[in-house]
């Protein structure tokens, strides 16, 4: 998992798309006998390395517009050229009634063409306002064709059961693949099982299985591969989370699997927090005794108001970028203040992971997950969330951005897929 030039390049350039993959609630202060105060972005910027402070940043997202309930609609993201920014992408979104996102539109920029559409999401939901499909579409000859359907069902008590991606082909909607939910008595996630479709049938793939302490809080996730030959489940990758006095993720431990046995531990991630549960330091490197160094640093650095004002990354062994994330502020919006991240395991993953509540619970929660040019690639409706919650995206290899809009707020982080 070590980070090569190019991966640390993607990672550089997408976490200046940051602001893309939030609202402009990142976060909220919700102030005695007075209207909440609420952030609204007015720009990103990214240093390439922190020792060096260029005129200007080499990457900006800049010109934000939002809706009267605080919903982003727009975003450009620009290009340092010759001390000129350059516009590259844009993103449009649409709302329907209750603030459910109904379409995200991803632009890229002509330049004598001006803006040229280039692919977009739409949302549908439910009489209960559970997501109910997402269908993804891109420009082609004037008209937009469709290429990807996601729908999901749900149980009599709103959780979510089985999740159906089809791919367009031809003029049909072909299976391509389904994850199924299983959750224990308590409504925590327990087990997601992904298959593929085979032209007849569904056939196993993967499974994750999630271990639970008497507190509730996830301490172990183990990855399984499906053994077709054999019909047995192989050992792939088992994640150990040891919580804080405070319940929060500190330390994750991570084994590789080789079928019927597991290896010793071989990557290890530590996270550090402030008094008030920001995280402000996370470090991923080999296990202590382990082959390989260091793979990378992230510091984090919170206003008064613990909103998010910059972070720093350093990846092995010295490539390093600076973010600067400027807002102002707005009053009116009356929800409350959450922290901006988000625990999420395993983190890098193959695309199933699960999103730790830390012992809090969420009303009407909306889950997003964007991709480098801000575009909305997965969303689901997880309404009362009050556990650890698993989730499962199936979208290619690269850094992608989680937001969990809730009553209580917004909290976010950024996610890692390989496969």
């Amino acid at each position: 998992m070590k980070h090569t030039l190019t991966l640390t390049f993607l990672v550089m350039l997408s976490v200046t798309l940051f602001a893309q993959s939030i609202t402009n609630n990142h976060q909220l202060r919700k102030v005695t006998n007075n209207p909440t105060v609420k952030p609204l972005y007015d720009s990103i910027d990214e240093w390439p390395d922190p020792s060096h402070t260029p005129i200007m940043a080499v990457y900006k997202n800049t010109d934000y517009s939002y809706d009267a309930n605080g919903n982003m609609l727009s975003n450009v993201f620009q290009q340092d050229s010759s001390s000129v920014y350059l516009n590259l992408s844009k993103v449009l979104n649409t709302y329907l009634p209750g603030d459910l996102l109904s379409t995200s539109t991803s632009q890229s920029w002509g330049y004598s063409s001006g803006w040229i559409n280039g692919s977009q999401t739409i949302y549908t939901y439910n009489a209960n306002n559970n997501h109910d499909s997402t269908i993804g579409k891109y420009w082609k000859n004037k008209a937009w064709t469709d290429t990807t359907l996601v729908f999901y069902q749900y149980n009599s008590t709103g959780l979510d059961t089985c999740e159906t991606h089809q791919l367009f082909k031809t003029s049909n909607w072909m299976n391509s693949s389904r994850y199924l939910y299983f959750y224990n008595a308590n409504g925590f996630d327990t087990c997601t099982i992904q298959q593929t479709w085979n032209g007849s049938n569904w056939t196993n793939a993967s499974k994750n299985v999630s271990y639970y302490n008497s507190k509730n809080t996830d301490t172990l996730d183990v990855s399984l591969i499906w053994i077709d030959t054999a019909s047995y489940w192989g050992n792939n990758e088992k994640n150990s989370h040891k919580p804080n006095v405070s319940g929060l993720d500190s330390i994750d431990i991570i084994t590789l699997g080789s079928l019927h046995y597991w290896g010793p531990p071989y990557e290890e991630i530590n996270y550090i927090y402030d008094a008030n549960n920001n995280l402000i330091f996370y470090s991923a490197g080999n296990y202590p005794g382990s082959s390989g160094t260091l793979y990378e640093n992230v510091s984090y650095a919170y206003d008064v108001n613990n909103i998010l004002i910059s972070s720093m990354t350093t990846s092995a062994p010295f490539l390093q970028d600076s973010i600067h994330y400027y807002f102002h502020q707005v009053v009116g919006i009356n929800k409350i203040t959450q922290k901006p991240f988000i625990p999420i395991y395993p983190n890098p993953t193959k695309g199933m992971f699960t999103i730790d509540n830390r012992g809090k619970s969420y009303t009407n929660c909306m889950l997003d997950v964007y991709n480098i040019t801000g575009q909305i690639v997965y969303h689901k409706a997880l309404h009362s969330f009050n556990s650890p919650t698993r989730i499962t995206v199936d979208v290619p290899s690269g850094i992608y951005f989680i937001r969990l809009n809730s009553d209580q707020g917004t909290v976010n982080t950024k996610l890692e897929i390989t496969k």
